[in-house]
């Protein structure tokens, strides 16, 4: 379902690499390293394992939140599970609240002034706004 969109306006602006689904040990490798995931994030990495442009692999999501985790210059980042970046430092990334990851906030946070603005109540959304250009 997401691929099809992302194939759709990976064809418009032509830098969008889409690669290789994720296997199921890649998954295990992200849940070991991270916790449990979202349902929405495993299937559309079941379908793509990162663009090169917006959705992170899974080496990707596993590296980014440990980097921006350890970051000192900011308000803590362990909120969030980023899987995706705007290529401009900024990352989005579910919410995590003390029971779990809230597949329902998708968040956006800006690195410049460490504002988190919600964006999304979904992958779908999620990915529906980003290829109409909304986020």
């Amino acid at each position: 379902m997401w691929i099809e969109k992302i194939t759709e306006y990976a064809k418009t602006i032509r830098l969008i690499n889409i690669k290789s689904p994720a296997i199921e040990s890649e998954i295990q490798k992200l849940r070991d390293s991270l916790g449990e995931m979202p349902d929405d994030l495993v299937k559309i990495l079941k379908e793509l394992n990162g663009d090169d442009c917006v959705l992170l692999s899974v080496d990707g999501i596993i590296e980014t939140n440990m980097r921006l985790r350890i970051l000192e210059d900011y308000m803590p980042l362990d909120c969030l599970l980023f899987f995706a970046g705007n290529g401009s430092g900024d990352y989005y990334g579910y919410q995590i609240r003390k029971n779990g990851i809230c597949p329902y906030n998708i968040f956006l946070w800006d690195h410049e002034y460490d504002n988190r603005t919600w964006v999304a109540g979904s992958m779908d959304e999620f990915v529906t706004k980003y290829c109409n250009g909304e986020i």
